[in-house]
């Protein structure tokens, strides 16, 4: 797909100058594909699945192990960069402290240069860091939107021959991944507990978690789930939205972050969602459209930009509002209903931060200006001729 063959271009002109490349995501979004992929474009490379016992120590204990590890594999002969799949995070430490302690100018092997693929990284001083998720709208196309919406963008979910298969993959998919990251991050949580805690995070889709309520509900303390929720953000299946302060107002703000589901098609598995019908018909559908609306948003937006939700106690608020260098330079407010008006929360928040372009993005529909400043578009259009045009 489209972001797979850019993120290989782009891997393979940071080589020239950079020794470390993370390249993060969920698993089952195609990472293994990519790896196999940069591997294969081009000569003195290797690739090592760090779950096997071999590569993880080599990978774990650079220092002694790596160089004795490459001399032996005549795969390795001659490479100048490790690619390495399923890499856990305190790997990646041992390769970062590896390289601070091997300048490029030392030894024969001292010009190495990593690739190394996993769910999560720790922050590594002088790492580049990119981004692999599942299938983005613009890489399905507009004519897949609805299929996207509803089963998002899991290869195996996008793909499925029918929505029950897809279904049927995604509720597997929360399950075990679920389990599996929390293990890792020491919460060995029965299978009950981790279903019932996925179930309130979708529930709490596109508002602030209570984290008291969740514990007290599922017989555990509070830092427990908070670790549990940063498991799954530090994974990309959660995104917990930043909340923006009103800097010229003294109205009381919402300061707490506000929690969505990245992948549109897990939070409705987690819902019972299973066809277009029942998403039409869920009390959730004004949910599911702002989160799937504001990822697709928030992917496409240039990385020297800042995005974050307005809210205050007296109603007015804006699901998105975009800054640079600290000024608002827009705002939109994401409604499902292309026959819908900007709330008059919204309208209060654009006058609350002197917002100029301010917009109402629907599914789709044309370009209309509103009599309360606001500009009515479709998703498309505004990543389009906003995003790409505009910024």
């Amino acid at each position: 797909m489209l972001i797979q063959r850019r993120l290989l271009i782009r891997i393979r002109e940071l080589l020239k100058t950079e020794r470390l490349i993370l390249v993060e995501g969920p698993p089952r979004c195609g990472k293994t594909t990519l790896a196999e992929q940069l591997h294969r474009s081009g000569p003195g490379s290797i690739l090592l699945d760090a779950r096997r016992q071999g590569a993880a120590q080599a990978l774990a204990e650079p220092s002694f192990a790596l160089d004795a590890f490459l001399a032996e594999s005549p795969a390795a002969f001659g490479a100048r960069t490790v690619i390495a799949d399923q890499v856990g995070m305190g790997e990646a430490q041992a390769i970062a402290a590896y390289l601070r302690a091997t300048p490029e100018s030392e030894a024969a092997r001292g010009g190495l240069r990593f690739v190394l693929f996993g769910a999560a990284f720790p922050p590594i001083e002088g790492a580049v860091r990119l981004e692999l998720g599942p299938f983005e709208l613009f890489e399905v196309g507009r004519a897949s939107r609805a299929r996207h919406w509803l089963r998002g963008g899991f290869p195996e979910a996008f793909g499925a021959t029918s929505d029950r298969d897809a279904f049927a993959w995604l509720g597997r998919y929360a399950e075990a991944i679920g389990a599996e990251r929390f293990a890792e991050a020491g919460l060995p949580w029965a299978p009950g507990r981790t279903r019932a805690l996925l179930a309130m995070l979708a529930e709490a889709h596109g508002t602030a978690l209570n984290e008291n309520a969740v514990a007290r509900s599922l017989g555990v303390s509070r830092p427990t789930v908070v670790r549990a929720v940063t498991a799954l953000e530090r994974m990309g299946l959660l995104r917990l939205f930043p909340a923006l302060g009103g800097e010229n107002s003294h109205k009381r703000v919402f300061r707490s972050p506000t929690l969505y589901f990245r992948d549109s098609g897990l939070l409705h598995a987690l819902l019972g969602i299973a066809n277009v019908e029942g998403l039409l018909g869920s009390s959730r559908l004004a949910a599911s459209w702002e989160g799937y609306a504001l990822e697709a948003i928030l992917t496409r937006l240039p990385a020297d930009f800042h995005a974050g939700r307005y809210r205050t106690q007296d109603g007015a608020g804006l699901e998105l509002v975009v800054q640079r260098a600290g000024r608002h330079r827009l705002g939109a407010a994401l409604c499902w209903s292309r026959q819908g008006q900007p709330s008059r929360g919204a309208q209060i928040a654009r006058r609350d931060l002197g917002i100029e372009e301010a917009y109402l993005v629907f599914p789709e529909g044309e370009e209309r200006s509103l009599p309360s400043g606001f500009t009515a578009l479709g998703l498309e259009a505004f990543l389009e001729t906003v995003l790409e045009s505009r910024l």
